[in-house]
């Protein structure tokens, strides 16, 4: 196991400290500590049991209701392979020196495909010169509270934009522009709704995506972009806004406690217009 640093950012992290108990705090951050380079940890109750003192005072059941209030909180994403559960640690934040993870793979839709691109990364940096390499790989460190879109999803520089691309606009300035072409924001032949369908993500979880999307990204000072339907495709995937779970057993999604409040949101502001 490699030396890791839990970043003080913990400390802030909202996520964190809605876990109801120390218990919950303490069972996440030794699960930090075990996991390997890309974030991955077993999570079936015999071998917590042996690696963590926090799981050690809980019996099976206990446990397995623990590790779902930390993966309620999008601290952990539970997955089962061979009829035992593993779970991906997302944001994670660590530049892995192995090739390929200890354990087994999660599903691309929660985690496997930031996992392929890591190690796409990974594959790229140790072509380069060993000065270049050394100059630009972070250090090893556990980054457990950065917001999601920040890691996946880069903010257009303010430089100008290359010739035949466009300029980046707020997300309101191009709704009406694409209502002025008579365009829908997100037409039915889009490839969010292929992926959607190709992961079980449900139509309407999906429409409840776009609302919230579409809510947040047109608030004052909100981001500017290119392509916002790209930006959208990108946190479906990602599931920037954390309006879904998938439940490990039946491998069926459900709303998180987010995504029951923004729905709400959305059935009061429908009601009162």
């Amino acid at each position: 196991m490699p030396n890791r640093v839990i970043r003080d950012a913990l400390l802030d992290s909202p996520r964190f400290h809605a876990l109801s108990t120390d218990t919950h705090r303490l069972l996440f951050v030794e699960m930090l500590l075990l996991a390997d380079d890309y974030g991955l940890v077993p999570a079936y109750p015999l071998y917590l049991s042996r690696k963590t003192a926090a799981a050690r005072r809980l019996l099976d059941e206990a446990l397995t209701a623990v590790l779902s209030e930390i993966a309620d909180r999008d601290l952990l994403r539970l997955y089962q392979h061979d009829g035992q559960t593993y779970a991906y640690i997302p944001r994670f934040g660590n530049w892995p020196r192995a090739k390929k993870p200890k354990w087994p793979m999660p599903p691309d839709a929660i985690g496997g495909n930031e996992i392929k691109d890591l190690q796409r990364k990974r594959t790229a940096s140790a072509s380069q010169p060993h000065s270049e390499r050394t100059a630009s790989a972070p250090e090893t460190e556990t980054e457990t509270e950065t917001e999601t879109e920040t890691e996946t999803e880069k903010k257009i520089p303010h430089t100008p934009a290359k010739r035949g691309r466009g300029s980046a606009v707020g997300l309101k300035a191009w709704l009406e522009a694409m209502k002025a072409k008579g365009e829908k924001p997100v037409p039915e032949d889009d490839p969010v709704f292929a992926y959607a369908e190709s992961v079980g993500i449900p139509t309407e979880f999906l429409r409840l995506a776009w609302l919230e999307f579409r809510h947040r990204y047109t608030q004052p000072e909100a981001k500017r972009y290119i392509d916002w339907r790209n930006v959208f495709r990108k946190a479906v995937r990602g599931n920037w806004l954390k309006l879904w779970w998938l439940d490990p057993a039946s491998q069926k999604y459900g709303l998180t406690t987010v995504g029951q409040q923004a729905q709400r949101a959305h059935e009061e502001r429908k009601a009162s217009a």
